[in-house]
């Protein structure tokens, strides 16, 4: 079993983090029979990487994450963030597992269209910041070929 410690959990007592082998994980019986859609997962673990660690216990058996752990395979990722916590009972695990999916909550319709609002907003600054810095680079290479000449 190869693991990598991150000493910024060793505060957490019973916790801890570590770059697990995918290939070492074990994904038992889960409640949630369909994965869904995992393109959209895959693509934010591309640009973003993994920002919520997957949840084992210290036996490598899968407690949360299933769909973040199924996208970094289809990636090929031969390792993943997780959080090792101490062997529960069945009980505490499948809690944890229903808890990770009920106790979140989607954003509404308003606030999906106010955030694509902002992220479009961003994104044309930024093509319009990149689009003067290639002209001003443009326009000084053509003032340096000005001043060449005699």
């Amino acid at each position: 079993m190869e693991r990598q410690h991150s000493p910024q959990f060793d505060k957490l007592s019973d916790k801890s983090i570590s770059n697990v082998r995918v290939s070492e994980i074990r994904v038992g019986e889960r409640i949630r029979e369909n994965l869904g859609n995992l393109d959209i997962l895959q693509d934010s673990l591309q640009r973003h990487g993994l920002m919520q660690p997957i949840i084992l216990d210290k036996k490598l058996n899968l407690i949360a994450g299933h769909r973040r752990l199924e996208a970094a395979k289809n990636l090929g990722w031969r390792y993943i963030n997780a959080i090792i916590i101490a062997p529960g009972q069945d009980l505490q695990r499948l809690e944890m597992e229903l808890e990770e999916n009920l106790a979140r909550k989607d954003f509404t319709p308003e606030e999906i269209a106010k955030g694509q609002k902002k992220l479009e907003e961003l994104r044309r600054n930024t093509l319009w910041k990149k689009l003067l810095y290639w002209i001003k680079r443009f326009l000084s290479w053509l003032t340096s070929l000005f001043r060449r000449r005699p």
